[in-house]
């Protein structure tokens, strides 16, 4: 079927008339007129009336057609291509610029086809349309500017390290019509959800068909294999590598702690698959430390590296308070060296060594002063808590929970109860236990005190007992958490002191809310990291700084501490320092997402294929060069347009009209 995009000019049609006029016209009856014998005169040859009538249609014939198609011409007739959109006035141009783009098997990457061919489009859109550009680094929303300077933002825009974010894209595409760039990561492409959404979908595939499947090793994730980290003491690191080829691979992998070598190493990594090993980290130093695993990867070396921030503590400094006499398993489990352990009784008590502590066990007090509260909710700024009631009177500790906010206790149940769940989902109980739990042991509790009331922190039950009721409470505040024991630790209430899980309740309550690499991220994402600042009256704003990068990111602090939230603004992994006036309070280490390590990418006939299968009609794809491109992307646009075509038939009907009058007698 044809269209026209000026069917106003179709009212030129009328203008037939005219030529329709003029030939009637010359219809008219011949008149006889008298003249004298001309048989003197030079014998010339005469037309017949016949022959003159057949050589007047013949003109008209060509007279008529020459304006039709003239008039058509005019009116800008076209045959529409495909499904997409013919007239959209708001186009988005989505170029993924994303760390995967950079790996190809030419000098022609991805990311540079995608410049080269997002130029050719935007040439191919009308003059009145609004566009946008939407890269891998935008923010939520998206900004409509006239062509010239979407050409600059597109001639200006270079790789990041991040991921492109579909769904932002997704957010704006509402009545648009989008023009997707991407390396077609299969991971990272949701085709169902454009497949529902209201837009038009035009998707450029940016890869030849030998750069479906890039084979690539990266380091795929990073743990620490203990629950605390000390300056000058040994730690195991976890490391996991990823080999996303089909063919089995050796790499070496360098370790380096603060720039410093730490081993290298050779490691083999199966066909599709995951491997695992331990490094001890030897050159740790107090407060925060930069930890860095290279590997050598030919095929695509954005993800080569993985950066870590940890941040360790001089001293890891544990307070007990007690009334009478220390537990002695207490004792027992924080006599290593890692720990700085300070035991005292509440008529010896130090408040500064409080005010230092990392963690604070309150055991089985029976009296709590409120001097002691005051000290006590001040050391919980930077303080565990962890609260144990006494055999007699545990409600002598309920004015402080409710002063922090906590559950209380009620009195005494002194029904015998065994432990009837473990929340082995909770991070507190992470790499605790191994293997199935169904058949094991758990204490046994003869008399504990239920807690009740409400809390607005966020509580997580740890242990429970058979009838429901809490044994081990963990209730998350700020950078803190509080931990609650329901039943005291001597033997005449339960079992709990001798069995082997008093060992992770003691210890890993030394764990703050953040976990050990909670200074580590990815680029891109919205993350928030906390940081302890010593200049509490000071309202300067903090700043990180990458080399000659520097950004003030959003910020918010309570009390002594820091909140930092990065996001989309970060796009390069690395480094980033924290300072704050002068002082550098903390570092944070950007990584490239674990997906972009994934190259298997759609090919435009497989991505063509999964579209079909999607059951989408909104979307189309589009595989084409550079050079030809645009010429595409008009016909996409605008149809085949035929009024050259259709012109050059009117300028040829006007030259047959010449020589009919020429030489036809």
């Amino acid at each position: 079927m044809i269209y026209f995009g000026n069917p106003g000019m179709l009212w030129g049609l009328s203008l037939l008339a005219i030529p329709i006029v003029i030939h009637l016209f010359n219809l008219r009856r011949y008149k006889t007129v008298y003249f004298s014998d001309i048989s003197f005169l030079q014998e010339v040859q005469k037309s017949t009336k016949k022959q003159r009538n057949i050589k007047e249609l013949l003109v008209l014939i060509a007279r008529l057609l020459a304006l039709l198609f003239a008039v058509l011409a005019f009116a800008k007739p076209y045959m529409p291509v495909g499904d997409a959109n013919k007239s959209a006035e708001r186009i988005i141009i989505a170029i993924d610029n994303s760390a995967s783009t950079t790996v190809g098997n030419t000098p022609l990457t991805p990311f540079v086809r995608a410049k080269q061919q997002a130029l050719k489009v935007l040439d191919a859109q009308p003059p009145t349309a609004q566009i946008a550009l939407y890269t891998t680094g935008a923010a939520n929303g998206t900004a409509f500017k006239p062509a010239s300077l979407i050409r600059k933002d597109i001639e200006n825009l270079q790789p990041t390290d991040g991921t492109f974010n579909w769904s932002g894209l997704l957010r704006n595409a509402r009545g648009t019509s989008i023009y997707a760039f991407t390396d077609a990561q299969q991971n990272n492409l949701p085709l169902q959800r454009m497949a529902n959404d209201s837009a038009q979908w035009v998707l450029l595939p940016t890869i030849s068909e030998d750069e479906a499947r890039i084979k690539n090793v990266a380091v795929d994730s990073v743990w620490l294999n203990a629950p605390f980290l000390m300056a000058g003491q040994s730690a195991t690191l976890g490391i996991q590598l990823k080999n996303y080829g089909d063919e089995a691979v050796s790499r070496n992998v360098e370790i380096l702690t603060n720039g410093l070598p730490e081993i290298t190493l050779n490691i083999s990594v199966a066909t599709d698959s995951d491997t695992s090993f331990t490094v001890a980290l030897t050159q740790l130093r107090p407060k925060f430390n930069q930890v860095e695993i290279r590997i050598a990867d030919d095929n695509a070396s954005f993800d080569n590296a993985l950066l870590l921030s940890y941040y360790v503590p001089a001293a890891n400094r544990v307070v007990a308070l007690y009334d009478e006499a220390l537990n002695p398993k207490v004792a027992a489990i924080f006599a290593g060296e890692e720990f700085v352990f300070n035991p005292m009784t509440i008529q010896q008590l130090d408040r500064s060594i409080l005010l230092q502590a990392d963690l604070i066990i309150l055991q089985e007090l029976r009296t709590v002063s409120s001097g002691l509260e005051n000290i006590l909710i001040e050391a919980a700024n930077n303080a565990n808590l962890l609260i144990i009631p006494a055999e007699k009177n545990a409600q002598a500790l309920n004015a402080l929970c409710v002063k922090l906010g906590l559950e209380t206790f009620g009195d005494v149940d002194t029904s015998k109860l065994s432990s009837r769940a473990v929340n082995i989902d909770d991070p507190f109980f992470q790499n605790v236990f191994r293997g199935a739990l169904t058949d094991v042991y758990w204490p046994t509790v003869n008399a504990h005190f239920p807690t009740r009331g409400t809390t607005a922190l966020p509580t997580f039950r740890l242990l429970a007992l058979a009838n429901g009721d809490p044994l081990f409470t963990r209730f998350s505040a700020n950078q803190q958490n509080y931990f609650m024991l329901t039943t005291p630790l001597g033997e005449a209430y339960s079992d709990l002191a001798n069995h082997p899980v008093i060992v992770p309740i003691l210890l890993k309550s030394l764990l703050k809310r953040n976990a050990i690499n909670g200074y580590t991220g990815v680029v891109g994402h919205t993350q928030r990291f906390d940081f302890l600042i010593k200049d509490e009256q000071s309202d300067a704003a903090a700043r990180l700084q990458k080399g000659t990068y520097v950004q003030i990111p959003r910020q918010e602090r309570i009390d002594n501490r820091l909140s930092i939230s990065t996001g989309t603004e970060f796009t390069e992994k690395g480094y980033y320092h924290i300072s704050r006036s002068t002082d550098t309070i903390g570092v944070i280490a950007l990584n490239v997402p674990k997906r972009e390590s994934d190259l298997q990418r759609f090919t435009p006939e497989a991505l063509r294929e999964a579209v079909t299968n999607s059951g989408a009609d909104n979307i189309n794809v589009l595989s084409a060069d550079v050079k030809s491109v645009e010429t595409v992307i008009r016909q996409w646009q605008q149809g085949i347009q035929l009024w050259r075509y259709v012109l050059a038939i009117s300028l040829l009907l006007i030259l047959v009209e010449v020589i009919l009058l020429r030489f036809l007698k």
